[in-house]
């Protein structure tokens, strides 16, 4: 009987073995086989990819002059920590500048530099414009909540001298200034870089399968609402945003960049403060409203960040807003009302 036992454990391992290789093959296709790429599907907070910040109210940035890959897709930032190609701060004479503030999704987690919304817009303007160069500079960083987006356009973004500002709303959560402040003041310390490709997919593939399922069972419940103190919240940082806008003669245009929408009530908040402070709104989901199972725009099966072919989708989105109310017209810094 005891003999019996290496061989029940050499043919489990190997068991084991095979799930875990076709969990990686259903999941990543060919890309299971490349090291570096496989070594790049985790989370941006063990990523390596991110310092502490010298400005306290940031916490923490992007590492510049990064070439490397992050969720299979090739990750690049300029010396600037800027996610994109290098730019010099002064603007060239000539150019239209598009800041563009935001997280995760708005950065193009695991999709490539040039696959990115920003750099797709940027190459649409710029095919179709014969006077002008535009330039979509990408400032967003990874879970980056309100307060930090807010920074981001105080200190970073308004230094570039943009001619107007994409403002991107992504989640209800993301909209409290306070979250992450008892933060603020101190040495932003990176966690361990992690090593998914010594990780177990099958298990991933599995959680995921229960996140999912979960996720379905919670769909119908898309009217929650927000409380009304995070409302307040929400109408101050816009009231904030709108003195910037004013100061800088600089149009805002809040953008809800999103396949799918979880929470109607937040984002018709977010349409109606955008009206109030006289800001443009642009929400992408109802592009998505017919085409089908929207898994097909995910980066891939255990991780919903929208693919290349969403982020496409959202340029064109955006692109049709501003050849109607912002391109077209002579070149100024108002947006029509």
């Amino acid at each position: 009987m005891f003999k019996k036992i290496p061989r029940v454990f050499f043919f489990l391992s190997m068991f084991l073995f095979f799930l875990e290789f076709v969990s990686r093959f259903y999941l990543f296709g060919f890309n299971c086989f490349n090291y570096f790429k496989m070594d790049s599907v985790h989370n941006f907070g063990v990523s390596g990819l991110l310092r502490s910040s010298s400005n306290p109210e940031l916490i923490y940035e992007l590492k510049p002059n990064l070439d490397t890959y992050f969720k299979l897709a090739r990750f690049k930032t300029n010396s600037h920590g800027i996610r994109g190609k290098e730019c010099s701060i002064v603007k060239p004479k000539n150019t239209f500048r598009i800041a563009v503030i935001g997280s995760s999704i708005t950065l193009g987690s695991g999709v490539d530099n040039e696959d990115t919304f920003c750099l797709v817009l940027e190459r649409r303007l710029n095919a179709e414009s014969s006077s002008l160069s535009y330039e979509v500079i990408n400032f967003a960083v990874p879970s980056y909540t309100l307060n930090q987006n807010l920074s981001t356009l105080k200190y970073c973004a308004l230094e570039y001298n943009p001619d107007l500002i994409l403002f991107c709303m992504v989640e209800a959560g993301s909209i409290d200034p306070s979250a992450g402040s008892e933060k603020i003041g101190q040495v932003y310390k990176p966690l361990p870089r992690s090593y998914p490709f010594f990780e177990s997919f099958f298990v991933k593939l599995l959680e995921a399968n229960k996140i999912t399922y979960r996720f379905k069972e919670e769909e119908p419940r898309i009217n929650r609402k927000i409380n009304n103190s995070r409302i307040v919240i929400l109408d101050k940082a816009f009231s904030e945003i709108e003195e910037i806008s004013q100061k800088n003669k600089v149009p805002v245009i809040m953008l809800i960049a999103k396949i799918y929408c979880r929470d109607q009530y937040y984002d018709k908040k977010i349409e109606s403060l955008s009206l109030k402070h006289g800001f443009g709104f642009i929400d992408t989901t109802e592009a998505f409203k017919d085409r089908g199972n929207l898994e097909k725009f995910w980066i891939y099966k255990i991780d919903k960040k929208p693919n290349k072919s969403a982020h496409k989708i959202f340029s064109e989105v955006i692109y049709n807003y501003l050849v109607k109310s912002v391109i077209r017209a002579p070149v100024s810094k108002t947006l029509p009302k």
